[in-house]
Order: C-alpha cells, then structure tokens, then sequence
C-alpha cells in the first residue's frame, strides 16, 4: 500500500490521520487514525500501547459522505483524492468519456457549481480550455464535471521550454482578472491574514521553537495586508499552481475553480510562484520560471503591486512550512524551520 495523505494534529482528536491506498486492483482506500484516549465510537478500534488507540475505516464508509459508496461503485470509477470527514474526487472512465465527481461533507459543492456554471458562461473572455460543468445534486452533496483532455505542464515547465509555457500560462491566468466575470464568494486580503494567523498557531503548537520567526513573520505581513489597496478586488481562480494546469497542444487548459472569488491578482500570482518554489530539477531554474509566469501574468491583468505580491509570497512560504509540521515526518520540524525562513527571507 502507499500513503496519499496523512497529517499530525497534537492537540485534535485524532491526533494522527493517515489515508493509506492499495497499490494493485481492485483499489481500495483505508484511512487510520491514532487517538490519546478511547474515541467514542469503538468500531475498528484496538490498543497500541504506549501510543494509544488505531481505528482503521474504509473510506467508502465515511458516514460524512454518504455518497462515496455510489460513486465508486460506478463502471470504470476510482477514488483520485479522499481527505477524511470533508471530501473525495472521483474519476469515472466510460468508454471513451470520463467526467469527475466531487462529493463533499457540506455544502461547498454548490458554490463551486455555480463557479464552474460562471466561467463556462464568460469562457470566451478567458486564455484557457475549462471543463464543460454538469450538474450539483443537493442531497448527495455531489457535482459532476466533464473532462479538460490535456496533459500536466510539469515536465514541460522542468525542462528547456519551461519559461516559455510558464508565460503562455501567466497570459492565460490574467485573463481571469481581465474578464468580467463577477464571482459570488470575495476574497479578502483581511481573511488571508486570519487564516495565516491560525496556520501559525498551530504550527506553534506542533514546534514551539518557531514562536518567535512566527512573530517577526505575522509583524511584516500585517501592514502589507491591511493597508488599502485603493482599488476594487478582481476575479482570482483562487489557487492557479501548476498542478491545475494542463497542455493542450499550442495553448493550456485550467481545472478546479473551488476558489474561486473576488480577491487580489498578487495572491494568484504568489501561489503559483510559491509552488514552483518547492519544486526540483527546474532546467532553467524556480526564478526564471516565476519570472515568466509574472510578465505573461501582467500582459494581459496589468501591473501587480510589488509589495502586495511580496507579502502573498511569503504567506504561501508560511502555509508550506505550517504543512510540513502536519505532515508524517520524522523531520517536519526541521523542515518547517526551513520554509519559514524561506518565508521571512522574502521581504530581505
């Protein structure tokens, strides 16, 4: 079996949750979760002295998404990303068509319904092939989307053409905020702040030792984000990083529009130059990619406040360390210590 997912929560019940899949067919899903103390429902739980208690589930029984048996049920289905207690995405290959299925353990499923209802509405103002969206069932917390035929831009974006796509992908994200689609969901840079201040508690929580480049980090990016931008937000996709990107013979296709809202074009760009930042074996190397992102980006949105874009940058610097901290590592500390300077380094 592999791991696909797994975080460490030192202060949740549980603390421990790991997603675990099979590497042959039929797939099926596990996830394992470590308690302190006995949880309430017993089912599948054993002893695992000195450590505590291990529940081992299907995911197919997730009583939060009640629709998940049905769906991998379906002809030529399989699960393609599960998060315990809030989501699953569903491949389902018929015949010659595949179309995705997002089930969900609220009701999120149908704002980003309507997302995907907008951007095909306004898909010729847009420098991208979407998704044709279909349908989003109330009861089951279900939507279904066709498909975007293409191939990931990774390897493309590794090797000797990589500045090349990365600013024919810039164009095509800053054609979202050139457009005139107005999103329901607003994205402000207020919220971000929140959010960021809640990531760095419990980064703190799982490694004390980084109170202190916490402190000094939230100082920089606090004046940044709440002072007045002067101007009104503009629709984002949300989280445009490469792995939503997808090669579509002389242009490029853009899938998952689940963040999509009113928001700052700085925080679209910083999330995907923060990506490309983690990433090795880049040929032309992390810079001259986000650099070529940046320029098609500003071709078609206009200029992007430097500052702005700065402070989003280190933002996404401190969420990849806060993730590290939660992943299954021996040495998620360390590396959490790592990021984290790599964040506070931006403003240098």
């Amino acid at each position: 079996m592999r791991r696909t997912y797994g975080r460490f929560l030192p202060d949740a019940a549980p603390f421990l949750s790991i997603t675990l899949e099979t590497l042959d067919e039929p797939q099926v899903v596990v996830n394992v979760e470590a308690f302190e103390h006995t949880p309430a429902e017993c089912a599948g739980v054993i002893r695992a002295a000195p450590f505590g208690w291990l529940r081992a589930s299907l995911a197919v029984n997730d009583a939060t998404l009640p629709s998940l048996t049905a769906l991998v049920g379906l002809r030529g289905s399989r699960m393609v990303r599960y998060r315990p207690g809030q989501r699953c995405v569903v491949r389902v290959d018929d015949g010659d068509r595949t179309m995705w299925a997002k089930t969900f353990a609220d009701d999120r499923g149908e704002i980003i319904h309507q997302n995907d209802l907008l951007v095909w509405k306004h898909r010729h103002e847009l420098g991208f092939s979407v998704a044709p969206p279909g349908s989003y069932d109330a009861a089951t917390r279900t939507m279904w989307n066709d498909h975007v035929h293409g191939d990931p831009v990774k390897h493309v974006l590794k090797g000797v053409e990589g500045p090349a796509m990365a600013e024919r992908m810039g164009r095509a994200c800053g054609s979202i905020p050139a457009s005139t689609m107005v999103p329901a969901r607003t994205n402000q840079a207020l919220a971000e702040l929140e959010r960021t201040t809640i990531r760095a508690a419990r980064l703190a929580a799982v490694v004390p030792v980084l109170v202190g480049p916490l402190d000094e980090l939230l100082g920089l990016l606090e004046p940044a984000l709440t002072a007045p931008s002067g101007r009104p937000p503009r629709p984002v996709h949300g989280a445009p990083h490469h792995e939503q990107w997808l090669a579509t013979g002389s242009g490029v296709g853009l899938v998952d529009f689940d963040g999509m809202g009113l928001g700052d074009p700085e925080l679209e760009v910083a999330t995907f130059q923060a990506e490309i930042d983690f990433e090795g074996g880049i040929a032309a190397g992390a810079d001259r990619i986000n650099q070529a992102f940046l320029d098609g980006y500003e071709t078609t949105a206009g200029s992007l406040d430097r500052r702005l874009l700065t402070a989003y940058r280190a933002l996404k610097r401190m969420h990849k360390a806060a993730r590290t901290a939660q992943a299954i590592r021996p040495d998620g500390g360390e590396r959490s210590a790592v990021h984290l300077q790599r964040a506070l380094d931006t403003f240098a």
